[in-house]
């Protein structure tokens, strides 16, 4: 599905929070928590927020990282999502290269 947003200011200061709490209100939603939001600027000083949660549903608990911005009225995410179970926990070497694969999101041309 694309989502064609209107930019404003409040959708900048919002845009973590309104992600978020549409996975809570997802029926398949057992509980989220948001443990993570950074704000820095892409190519063009556009805001670009990182946002790290963790979602327990239905199928089982997931930690997710996320990257988002919006530019000329789309929206554009990157999303990496991975099992997070407590008795298998990721290698922490796995992890620290997913945190560079969504640092490294950024806008080259829109």
């Amino acid at each position: 599905m694309i989502y064609r947003l209107k930019c404003c200011e409040q959708l900048w200061l919002n845009l973590s929070v309104c992600l978020f709490s549409w996975f809570i209100l997802k029926p398949s939603t057992n509980d989220a928590q948001l443990l993570r939001v950074v704000e820095k600027k892409a190519s063009g000083g556009v805001p670009l927020y990182q946002v790290e949660y963790k979602l327990d549903s239905a199928r089982g608990v997931k930690r997710i990282f996320s990257a988002v911005t919006v530019a000329k009225k789309k929206l554009y995410i990157l999303n990496v999502a991975f099992k997070d179970n407590a008795d298998m926990p990721l290698p922490v070497e796995i992890e620290s290269l997913l945190n560079q694969i969504v640092n490294s999101f950024d806008l080259l041309k829109w």
